[in-house]
């Protein structure tokens, strides 16, 4: 990892260049996704001796280690000017192990696709809860990114780290003190609540490929952001086609029947509350042989 001395020239200079070269650029990018449980929950491994609501101790060991385990998937990214759409790649699960068994934990809702239009502002993002389909329109969230001096080669870029550090708010301190609340009249559970501290989200942008483009939600960098840190999730781009032969096209849905995220958040948390088990955990799908 080297450092530039990056000054406000230089930076200024990168941002012309984003909205110069950003209007006749498209492409398509496809990015891993890591994300892991291991760092973001409080294992309480002396309480997997105790039968609770019908969790006993085998079924729970099994699930401290599959959520120790890194997951992955693939999403890809399609831009093309202002517009870009983010949505997962379709694949099948074929590797069930020969004994145990396989769990998949909710912590939000199932993810169709996200389009957002930088230039204007918006997003729209397609989105169920257990099957049900919900549009959501909304403004994009305003990113106040620090560009650093550090950079680093992702493939053949060279990339340029941003940061953006975001407060524990008013909310999340609330909830915290509830769970713990909880927690602590209960006496037992498998995961004892995690204290909410800031997050810092680190970010590689290459002012090579310099359109404000990201995956998920983020966005605003002069540069295309290939690699992107969330507390435990990782976004890390693979592959990188810019304009393709056959024409990037992104269709924006009708957005008629569409509502806010906080009407969506509503609505989620109180189907989420009715599912939950001691935990706050939602176990969706069990597969055993």
């Amino acid at each position: 990892m080297k450092k530039l001395p990056l000054k406000s020239s230089f930076v200024l200079f990168i941002f012309s260049l984003a909205f110069t070269y950003a209007q006749n650029t498209s492409g398509i990018v496809t990015y891993e996704e890591f994300m892991s449980f291991g760092n973001e929950l409080n294992f309480e491994e002396s309480n997997t001796d105790k039968k609770e609501s019908g969790m006993d101790a085998d079924f729970k060991r099994q699930l401290i280690e599959q959520l120790k385990k890194p997951q992955q998937r693939q999403f890809t990214l399609l831009f093309d000017n202002h517009l870009s759409k983010f949505q997962a790649v379709e694949k099948v699960e074929n590797d069930i192990p020969q004994d145990g068994i396989v769990i998949r934990v909710e912590k939000g809702n199932s993810f169709g696709y996200k389009i957002k239009n930088i230039k204007e502002g918006w997003y729209i993002e397609l989105a169920d809860i257990f099957s049900k389909e919900f549009t959501i329109k909304d403004d994009l969230e305003k990113m106040n990114w620090t560009i650093t001096d550090e950079t680093k080669n992702i493939g053949d870029y060279l990339c340029i780290k941003a940061t953006r550090n975001i407060s524990v708010n008013e909310e999340e301190r609330k909830k915290y003190q509830e769970d713990l609340e909880t927690y602590n009249k209960k006496g037992t559970g498998l995961f004892k609540p995690v204290e909410p501290k800031e997050r810092v989200i680190v970010a590689w942008f290459t002012p090579q490929i310099p359109i404000g483009h990201g995956p998920e939600e983020f966005y605003g960098l002069p540069g295309l952001i290939l690699e992107v840190k969330d507390e435990n999730i990782t976004y890390l781009a693979s592959k990188i086609q810019l304009n393709p032969k056959d024409k990037v096209s992104i269709k924006v849905p009708n957005t008629k029947k569409a509502i806010s995220k906080k009407e969506f958040d509503k609505i989620q948390k109180e189907k989420f509350d009715s599912m939950k088990n001691e935990d706050g955990f939602i176990i969706q799908e069990i597969i055993t042989n």
